[in-house]
């Protein structure tokens, strides 16, 4: 008989933690799993599509309001395992597992909550925070994404070491690798990530402003500081140099018309938009950050990791003058996250628990 799993989460809008999601519940093995994808906000938020497996729309703006529908749905379908992502909602479902003792509940984290916490100082994520210490305990299974992560909720949230497994991010296949180096007369550098404070992108334009040369940047991602990076880029004078675009489903095409990625985030989960720019044979600079950085980066193969705005400049331009063959740059990153064996370790999961 077939395990049913049921994936929650808040919507299917552009962000790391959807595409996983929406990728792992269309991609386990059918003949042992029956999926089912419920999504709390509506269907036109959504920016993924969902093919060969249900898929449930609460179209509730806010998660608090779908609790009584995803209770009832809960009562009504009794999957096997639920599997639920971002703290708010896995807080919720560690509240209901109290109701459905039959159910095995694993949560997925995303973030290095503690350090989210101190960068992005709202309301919102405080309550998400205080939340996940006080009842993520109630949680089957907590995954990690890195071991950072992992660390970071044994340190902080009081979890057993026993009660948390870390899987890494799968790489799609919409990512292929490059044929040849990316040539081109003015250097292309890419970032792809929410236009968020956490996401550091105004230290990347510092950085870049401290560049002697001529150079075209592509950021892909929209939020809350388009705004203020707007400003930053012409107070520094780099705004005739930059695009900005809000979304595509074609991420692949950038990469592969780049030099470079740039990621210049504080804190992350375990940066997807950082292994898919590898696995193309693109290398990345990085700032050092909690997140699975130093497990994704070898420094010198696919990309180097700064500490300073000044190191992050002058690792650009070391990178730009190597001649790396995109084979090289890629292969560690699609050994390690290859999407095959992601998904053993998640379908190996959900058997686990079935049998306890």
């Amino acid at each position: 008989m077939k395990i049913k799993v049921l994936f929650i989460l808040p919507s299917l809008r552009a962000g790391g933690a959807e595409r996983v999601m929406s990728f792992i519940s269309q991609s386990i093995d059918k003949n042992k799993f029956a999926p089912t994808l419920l999504v709390i906000e509506s269907e036109s938020e959504s920016v993924y599509e969902i093919e060969g497996i249900p898929c449930v729309y609460l179209s509730k703006k806010r998660t608090l309001n779908a609790f009584g529908a995803i209770f009832n749905f809960l009562r009504k379908e009794k999957p096997d395992v639920v599997l639920s992502t971002l703290a708010h909602v896995n807080t919720m479902m560690a509240i209901q597992s109290i109701w459905f003792r039959k159910i095995k509940f694993i949560g997925r984290e995303a973030n290095v909550l503690s350090v989210l916490g101190k960068i992005q100082k709202n309301n919102s994520l405080l309550h998400k925070v205080f939340s996940a210490k006080k009842f993520y305990n109630l949680l089957d299974i907590l995954i990690c994404q890195s071991e950072d992560m992992k660390n970071d909720m044994i340190a902080n949230y009081n979890l057993k070491p026993e009660n948390i497994t870390v899987i890494n991010n799968p790489i799609s296949d919409k990512f292929n690798l490059k044929e040849k180096n990316t040539i081109s007369e003015v250097p292309n550098f890419i970032t792809v990530g929410a236009l968020e404070k956490r996401k550091g992108h105004e230290r990347i334009l510092e950085s870049l402003s401290m560049l002697d040369f001529n150079f075209k940047y592509t950021i892909v991602g929209k939020g809350s500081e388009k705004e203020n990076i707007e400003l930053k880029a012409a107070k520094l004078g780099l705004s005739n140099k930059i695009k900005f675009i809000p979304f595509s489903n074609d991420i692949n095409t950038y990469l592969h018309e780049s030099n470079l990625f740039l990621l210049g985030s504080f804190v992350e989960g375990f940066p997807n938009a950082l292994i898919e720019a590898i696995a193309t044979g693109t290398k990345a600079i990085v700032f050092n950050c909690p997140g699975g950085i130093n497990e994704i980066l070898e420094p010198g193969i696919n990309g180097y990791i700064a500490e300073t705005k000044e190191e992050y400049s002058h690792y650009i331009k070391m990178a730009l003058n190597e001649n790396s063959d995109p084979k090289v740059i890629a292969k560690g990153v699609r050994e390690r996250y290859d999407r095959d064996k992601i998904l053993k370790l998640y379908e190996n999961l959900f058997l686990k628990l079935n049998e306890r």
